[in-house]
């Protein structure tokens, strides 16, 4: 077996107290390849990499209630050295910003951005798999351009502030230790 074929995959997220989806998208189909099955003993066999980079590439999701659509050129693993580049990430509106923000009942934040390359030195999967925190090198971003509309005739929602970003930090259980950015 060299090759898994996916078809019509579907990723949700339900909040298990309110019973409310957070996240979900359309269904997906999609081929993994570049790895092997060797046999370890009679009937034992092992998943091993072909190469030493694992790569994942055209990546496309339909995003917030469908009014965007996120989209990925490749993302590589390196499985020698954890690290992890994830290449022209880019969050656009699937209609315009002025037909989107008719949609809202507030001025919510229109958004669009696009990041040529984020890269995520010596990534440590483990600890994240066993839940320990997240621990990473450092990061490297390279020509991020963020955009952001508000129509600001709207109202605004008064149930939308927010903590500062130091706040959230503090509240968050998970260790994170990011050496560089």
């Amino acid at each position: 077996i060299d090759r898994f074929d996916f078809n019509n995959v579907r990723y949700t997220v339900v909040d298990s107290l309110t019973h409310e989806i957070i996240f979900h998208h359309k269904p997906a189909s999609f081929r993994l390849d570049g790895f092997q099955l060797k046999k370890v003993k009679d009937q034992i066999f092992k998943v091993e990499l072909i190469d030493e980079v694992f790569k994942i590439n055209d990546i496309i999701l339909d995003v917030a209630n469908e009014n965007y659509k996120l989209s990925i050129n490749e993302v590589n693993l390196d499985t020698k050295t954890f690290d992890i580049q994830i290449k022209e990430l880019k969050l656009k509106p699937v209609e315009g910003k002025l037909a989107l923000a008719d949609k809202f009942k507030y001025n919510n934040s229109i958004l669009n951005f696009n990041i040529d390359l984020i890269h995520f030195y010596h990534f440590d999967i483990a600890k994240l798999i066993k839940n320990q925190g997240i621990f990473i090198d450092s990061i490297l971003v390279v020509n991020g351009a963020f955009d952001f509309y508000k129509d600001k005739r709207k109202p605004f929602d008064e149930k939308l502030i927010k903590k500062l970003p130091s706040e959230l930090l503090k509240d968050i259980k998970t260790p994170i230790f990011i050496d560089h950015i």
